[in-house]
């Protein structure tokens, strides 16, 4: 719902702190509905596909329903199902029409507590974008070097 007016183009004359606060909230919501959709016992995917499952099957699995959700939370820590899951998010929220630097600087403005963002500051989305991308690269740079020590 959030995406739509990305993909109608109907944000022509909205300030952009809007914009940018709509483009996080549409990440979110596209991130939560994607969750909900796994196949996980406790998730609303689950519900999708347990009709099919043989009564079995779908007894020796009930008692793990309430942890379901956990697991899946559990399992976006291990940096390859992380990687492909918000690959995946990514790639839905650029084919629904919302910018990655968007997003970047709702993300920023959501987070208040940090001080003020880069796109506050006077930059324009773009190199607040760049300027994050190269601290991230940085901190990643320094972090691998600490490990090998």
């Amino acid at each position: 719902m959030c995406t739509a007016p990305f993909w109608l183009d109907a944000l022509d004359g909205v300030p952009p702190a809007f914009r940018y606060a709509l483009a996080f909230l549409a990440f979110l919501q596209v991130t939560a509905a994607l969750l909900n959709m796994l196949p996980v016992p406790g998730l609303d995917g689950y519900g999708v596909v347990e009709p099919w499952l043989s009564y079995g099957v779908k007894r020796r699995i009930e008692p793990y329903a309430p942890y379901g959700f956990f697991v899946v939370i559990a399992l976006l820590f291990v940096p390859a199902v992380n990687g492909a899951f918000f690959d995946a998010i990514d790639a839905l929220m650029r084919a629904l029409g919302v910018p990655e630097q968007s997003r970047y600087c709702g993300s920023e403005l959501f987070r208040f507590w940090e001080g003020t963002p880069g796109v506050l500051r006077g930059l324009s989305p773009a190199r607040a974008a760049q300027t994050w991308a190269a601290q991230t690269w940085a901190a990643a740079a320094f972090s691998a070097l600490a490990r090998r020590r």
